[in-house]
């Protein structure tokens, strides 16, 4: 760049030289030829020394190249679906969700804590024996019939459950001339209640979140009483002590938030069994024995819920009985059935 700046100072110089020197050959020829100076002397070198090629000959500082606005490439424009294709995209962007009716689930506390429950109301029960001292059958309607439990949930899925029942029942044997006596049949349980993921999916898929179903398995303790003759042809009541190992199930189904159907079933088989009298023997075979229950409840209050419930108990044996006043063997059975107002509190 200083070079360039160099050749056009020193071709400037030149050019104030060769002026001054014209300048002065005119001056000294003045007088004589004014008019040939015009036409043939001053104006034919003029041309020659003009500026113009000096500068169009010398080349400008090396430009920095700048983009040229006009031609700047302008950018593809972004495909954009076409009016005729967005139709068919608005349906499924703009898609609202099919409100369809959602099962009823029963409440979060449902599952969660502490419940205690209480039952008070009547029973039937009957008695059929068939013995080599007797053949009877006894039949009675009592009242009152006591219910108490306690379920206590161990997580979402596990929860154990005591149980206490009380029924009267009585042996009417004036019929025969006999004496007759009461007796409570008493149960004392205590279970597992578990819910089974594979039989929950199940459940779920055909009746929906509304059903839950609990896998059942624990213990029970009963002293069942039987009317016995003894060798006086007298009717006693003895207390027969059994204890169970019981296996069953139970499903709860919500109508809607206040209001649930339960229902289980439960199959026993007897691990001992024992007279209630110090002096006395016996020999059990089991037959059949089950129990079960349904009732519906209604939510009265939060945390408070009111239902009526039925439950039935049967147990069928083969057995022998002894003591110092008694002998007796064969067979009997024994049903008893309570309808009960029953009261739970979740806690």
């Amino acid at each position: 760049m200083k070079t360039n700046f160099r050749i056009i100072i020193v071709a400037a110089l030149l050019l104030v030289a060769i002026g001054y020197l014209f300048a002065q050959t005119n001056s000294n020829h003045a007088t004589a030829r004014i008019p040939a100076q015009d036409a043939n002397v001053v104006a034919p070198p003029a041309p020659a020394p003009t500026p113009t090629p000096v500068l169009v000959a010398a080349p400008s500082p090396t430009p920095i190249p700048t983009p040229n606005p006009a031609p700047l490439p302008i950018p593809s424009p972004v495909p954009t679906p076409s009016p005729v294709a967005a139709p068919a995209l608005n349906p499924v962007l703009e898609q609202k969700p099919i409100a369809t009716p959602q099962p009823v689930a029963p409440a979060e506390d449902d599952f969660g804590g502490v419940r205690v429950y209480g039952g008070l109301g009547f029973n039937y029960y009957q008695l059929s024996e068939n013995l080599n001292t007797s053949d009877a059958t006894y039949r009675s309607m009592m009242t009152p019939s006591y219910h108490l439990g306690v379920d206590l949930d161990i997580s979402k899925k596990t929860a154990l459950e005591l149980e206490y029942k009380d029924t009267t029942v009585r042996f009417n044997n004036s019929s025969v001339g006999a004496n007759s006596g009461n007796g409570h049949w008493q149960t004392l349980s205590l279970q597992v209640a578990t819910a089974i993921d594979t039989i929950s999916d199940f459940l779920s898929r055909v009746m929906g979140d509304s059903l839950e179903f609990r896998l059942l398995f624990g213990f029970e303790a009963h002293k069942m009483p039987v009317a016995l003759f003894n060798n006086s042809n007298q009717s006693e009541v003895k207390n027969l002590n059994l204890i169970d190992a019981e296996v069953g199930g139970r499903a709860i189904y919500f109508f809607n938030p206040k209001t649930k159907l339960t229902v289980f079933e439960r199959l026993q088989y007897p691990i001992a069994v024992s007279p209630d009298d110090a002096g006395a023997s016996m020999t059990a075979r089991p037959n059949l024995l089950f129990d079960g229950s349904i009732g519906v409840d209604r939510r009265i209050k939060k945390d408070a819920w009111l239902g009526i419930y039925w439950f039935g108990q049967y147990n069928s044996f083969n057995f022998s009985y002894t003591d110092s006043q008694t002998n007796a063997n064969g067979s009997f059975s024994a049903f008893f059935s309570t309808v009960e107002l029953r009261l739970t509190l979740d806690f």
